[in-house]
């Protein structure tokens, strides 16, 4: 109100990047790791799951996990594979070309199944 006052207030400014993010395909497939009946029960920290991963929260995922680790720990395998160091090697060219699942192409898995897993069944 009167001439020569001055109100000082601090205030915070926050930018954030709204540009587009271009997808990658880590994005899409999320990332792998190795998981074990020795850690599957421990907390994050010490190498077991986040509290949030789908093989925790959901009930279908979870099922699957503890019967894999079940038939680890039991030694009764579903099924058995043996792959050759040349075969490991074209799977991997496979992934490289295809991508991880049908993440590229709605039959890669199909595929991979009929080229690599079925003629190395035991």
């Amino acid at each position: 109100d009167h001439t020569g006052n001055t109100y000082v207030k601090q205030i915070m400014v926050y930018v954030t990047d709204t540009t587009p993010k271009k997808i990658t395909q880590m994005d899409l497939t999320g990332v792998t790791r190795f998981i074990n009946s020795k850690y599957y029960h421990k907390p994050y920290e010490e190498g077991g799951l986040e509290d949030n991963s789908i093989w925790k929260v959901d009930p279908e995922y979870r099922a699957a996990l503890e019967s894999a680790l079940n038939n680890m720990d039991n030694d009764t395998p579903v099924e058995t594979y043996v792959l050759s160091k040349e075969t490991i090697k074209e799977i991997k060219k496979y992934v490289e070309d295809h991508g991880i699942g049908n993440s590229r192409e709605p039959d890669a898995l199909n595929n991979f199944y009929e080229l690599f897993l079925a003629p190395n069944k035991q």
